[in-house]
């Protein structure tokens, strides 16, 4: 088999994946490809959103004035 034929069939074994796992979260798709990104898009729900806030820490010890972003994510 040639390289770029196994490589062919590895694509089509992960169109598979990511169009089973669309199906799995209740989308329909079919074997047009490009419609795969429309379909994630409209699953709602389950996903993390992400949000930032900054916390102004102060160190008595320097009058350092130290600025964290923390970033916090949803987990399901």
């Amino acid at each position: 088999m040639s390289v770029i034929s196994e490589q062919l069939e590895i694509l089509a074994g992960i169109k598979n994946d990511i169009k089973a796992a669309i199906i799995d979260k209740g989308q329909t798709v079919g074997d047009d490809f490009s419609t795969y990104a429309t379909a994630i898009e409209n699953i709602e729900g389950g996903g993390g959103e992400n949000f930032s806030t900054q916390v102004n820490l102060f160190d008595g010890n320097t009058t350092a004035l130290l600025n964290t972003s923390i970033n916090i994510q949803e987990v399901n």
